[in-house]
C-alpha cells in the first residue's frame, strides 16, 4: 500500500461524499470518490480476503451513481409527462445507493479488521482519538451507516413536494413548503456530513500516523506470490493493450447521419487517439514513441480540420458546383489538403506503431521463465506472428489510402441527366468512382473482424502462460 497516494485520495473521496445534493444535482459527484477509493484497493483484492468483495462493491457504487447523471437528463426530457417522476427517481436511486453503501461499509470493517489483526498494523483496529473522546472503528462503522441512511431520507424527503395532490390546497402548501423544506434538508445533510467527514478524518490521520500500515499488505504475502501478482498484472495490462486496439478498429469504419451531409458518427481522429494510446503501452523508445504520438495528434488535427471544412463545403455547395464554381473548387481544395495530409501523417504513425508492437506480441507471449519459449519463439510462431502484425497494419494504411484517393477523385465529379434526349432536365452530380466507398466499407469490416480475432489469439496465449 503506497502512503502517499493513498491518503490525499481517501481525503479528497471524503469531500465529495459529504457534499450533499442540490436538489436532485450533484455538483461534486459521489460516483468520483466511489471510484478514488475503489483505486485504493489496487491489487489487494488478490491478495486479502474482503478486498474482492470491498472492490466490487465500491465499483458497483461508482456505476450506479454513475449511471444517475444521463438518467437524471432523460428524467428532464420527460417532465412533461408529470413531475411525479422526480421522487421516483430520487427514491430509486437513494434506496438502491443506501443498500450499496451499508454493504460496502461493512466490507472495508472486515477487511480492515482482517489487516490490522493479522498484521502490525494495530491502527487499523484500535480506538482512535476524536474531538470529544476516542472511538472504536466498530462505532465508525454505525456512524458511518447512520449518516447513509441520514443521507437517503434528506434526499428525498423535500421530492414528496412535487407529487401530484388531488387536493389544490395542500398542493399549493406543498409548492410552498417545498423550497424551505429543501433548504432545510440540504443544511442538515452538509452539517451531517462535515461531521462524520471530520469522525472519518480522525480514523484516516490515526492509520497515516502508523507506519507500520504501509507495508501491512506486504507483510502478510510471500515473495512466491508477489512475484505470481507481478505476472498477473503484466499479463492484465497486455491484454487491455491488445482489447484496445481491437476497438480502435471501429473507428475505421465510416457511417454518415442521414440527415447531416458527410458527417461520420464514428470520428476517424478517435481511431488515431487510441492508436496513439496503444503506441504509448507498447513501445520501449522514446524516439519511435515521440515520433509515433505526434503523427497520429496531427493527424487528429487533420481529420478535425477536413470534417470542419467538408461540412463548410456541403452547406454552401453541390458537388456539381465543382464544375462551374472557382470558389466551391477552392473550398474542395483545403478538404484535400487536409485530407492528404491526415493520410500522410497517419501512415507515419502506423510504420511506428507497426515497428513497436511486433517485438510487443513476441514478448507478450513469453515473459515467464517457466513457459516452453523454445517452442513459442520458433521461427514458424515468430513468422505467423510477424506475418499477422504486418497484415493487420497493412489493412489499416490501405483504409486511409483509399479514403484518401475517394476525396481526391471527387473533384472529378460526373453528371448524369434525368433525362438523357433533353440537357435542360434536372441533373444528378455523382462521383466517379461511386463503388469505391462499398469497397472501404467492406475492408472496414474485415478490418474490425480481424483485429478481433488477432487480439483474441494473442490474449489467450498470454492467458495460457500464466
Amino acid at each position: 500500500m503506497k502512503k502517499r497516494a493513498i491518503f490525499p485520495k481517501i481525503t479528497l473521496a471524503l469531500i465529495f461524499i459529504c457534499i450533499p445534493n442540490i436538489n436532485i444535482i450533484d455538483f461534486l459527484p459521489d460516483f468520483v470518490a466511489y471510484f478514488l477509493l475503489w483505486s485504493i484497493i489496487g491489487e489487494l483484492d488478490r491478495m486479502l480476503p474482503y478486498f474482492a468483495e470491498l472492490k466490487t462493491a465500491l465499483k458497483r457504487l461508482g456505476l450506479v451513481t454513475l449511471i444517475k447523471l444521463p438518467a437524471t437528463l432523460v428524467m428532464f426530457a420527460n417532465l412533461h409527462t408529470g413531475r411525479d417522476i422526480i421522487p421516483l427517481f430520487t427514491l430509486i436511486f437513494s434506496v438502491i445507493e443506501l443498500i450499496l453503501i451499508i454493504q460496502a461499509v461493512n466490507l472495508a470493517y472486515s477487511a480492515l479488521s482482517y489487516l490490522g489483526e493479522r498484521s502490525g498494523a494495530s491502527s487499523l483496529i484500535m480506538p482512535f482519538k476524536v474531538l470529544f473522546g476516542r472511538m472504536s472503528t466498530d462505532t465508525l462503522r454505525s456512524v458511518t451507516c447512520v449518516y447513509a441512511v441520514l443521507r437517503a431520507a434528506l434526499a428525498f424527503i423535500p421530492e414528496i413536494c412535487l407529487l401530484t395532490y388531488s387536493n389544490d390546497n395542500l398542493a399549493l402548501y406543498m409548492r410552498v413548503l417545498y423550497p424551505i423544506l429543501a433548504t432545510a434538508c440540504i443544511s442538515l445533510s452538509f452539517l451531517f456530513g462535515i461531521v462524520w467527514a471530520s469522525i472519518a478524518s480522525c480514523y484516516k490521520r490515526a492509520v497515516k500516523r502508523d507506519g507500520a500500515v504501509r507495508g501491512a499488505a506486504g507483510s502478510l504475502i510471500s515473495e512466491e506470490r508477489h512475484a505470481e501478482l507481478h505476472r498477473e498484472r503484466e499479463a492484465a495490462r497486455r491484454a487491455r493493450t491488445l482489447r484496445l486496439l481491437a476497438v480502435a478498429s471501429i473507428f475505421s469504419i465510416d457511417i454518415f447521419f442521414r440527415d447531416i451531409k458527410n458527417t461520420n458518427i464514428l470520428p476517424h481522429f478517435i481511431w488515431y487517439i487510441l492508436l496513439m494510446c496503444v503506441l504509448f503501452r507498447v513501445g520501449r523508445g522514446w524516439k519511435m514513441r515521440l515520433l509515433g504520438a505526434s503523427a497520429f495528434a496531427l493527424a487528429s488535427l487533420a481529420n478535425i480540420g477536413a470534417d470542419i471544412h467538408t461540412a463548410d463545403f456541403f452547406s454552401e455547395y453541390e458537388l456539381a458546383d465543382l464544375l462551374n464554381s472557382a470558389a466551391a473548387a477552392d473550398a474542395y481544395s483545403l478538404i484535400e489538403a487536409f485530407t492528404a495530409l491526415e493520410c500522410v501523417l497517419f501512415l507515419v504513425g502506423l510504420v511506428a506503431l507497426a515497428v513497436s508492437f511486433i517485438p510487443f506480441a513476441l514478448r507478450a507471449v513469453s515473459v515467464h521463465s517457466d513457459c516452453d519459449t523454445e517452442r513459442l519463439l520458433s521461427e514458424p510462431f515468430v513468422k505467423r506472428t510477424k506475418r499477422t502484425s504486418v497484415l493487420l497494419f497493412s489493412l489499416m494504411g490501405i483504409i486511409s489510402i483509399l479514403k484518401c484517393l475517394g476525396v481526391i477523385l471527387t473533384r472529378s465529379v460526373r453528371l448524369i441527366y434525368t433525362d438523357p434526349g433533353d440537357v435542360t432536365q434536372p441533373v444528378i452530380a455523382a462521383s466517379p468512382t461511386p463503388w469505391l466507398p462499398a469497397v472501404i466499407f467492406a475492408l472496414s469490416v474485415i478490418l474490425i473482424i480481424f483485429s478481433f480475432n488477432f487480439t483474441s489469439d494473442l490474449k489467450e496465449d498470454i492467458n495460457s502462460k500464466n
